[in-house]
């Protein structure tokens, strides 16, 4: 599959998942047939990601761990931390700015999809900045969010502010 980049809304002709694996996607998340297809294509064999915001019942975390080398499914619901880990998937509850705290090591690729919608303006900078922190060189951060609940001027805008760029 190719990765390529390209910043846009998801239309309906876009390719869809509808199951992850052994999950099958409620149809609430509809969102979600687009966006789990869209992140899958940036999942490598040899790549260390971090799903972050991933939530406890959202899929997409366990569906990497058996893509990839490892997994840290971050998110602030202290139930994550109750949840069972492997060797390709540690769960770990915490803020994005306290994850280096948490992971030792930089990753390839940082996953937020559909999180970043629910936080403060300047929360979401900050968060931004934690994700550029824990990446490494040529480390790509994969943002999804539901328009219209954040606007692309804004995200724009809060992008530019924590140093980062929009690539395609």
């Amino acid at each position: 599959m190719s990765n390529e980049l390209e910043s846009r809304f998801f239309l309906n002709d876009d390719e869809k998942i509808n199951n992850l694996d052994d999950f099958e996607i409620p149809v609430e998340w509809w969102s979600r047939f687009y966006e789990y297809a869209w992140a899958s294509k940036f999942l490598n064999k040899d790549d260390t990601i971090i799903d972050a915001g991933c939530g406890i019942e959202h899929p997409f975390k366990h569906y990497a761990s058996n893509r990839v080398k490892k997994v840290y499914a971050v998110d602030i619901n202290k139930e994550i931390s109750s949840c069972e880990n492997t060797d390709t998937l540690e769960h770990i509850c915490a803020e994005f700015a306290d994850m280096k705290d948490h992971i030792s090591e930089k990753s390839d690729t940082i996953f937020c999809l559909s999180v970043l919608e629910h936080m403060y303006p300047a929360n979401i900078v900050n968060a931004l900045k934690a994700f550029n922190d824990m990446l490494k060189p040529n480390g790509k951060i994969i943002l999804t969010c539901d328009y219209p609940h954040l606007g692309t001027d804004t995200l724009m805008n809060l992008v530019n502010e924590a140093g980062l760029i929009f690539e395609g």
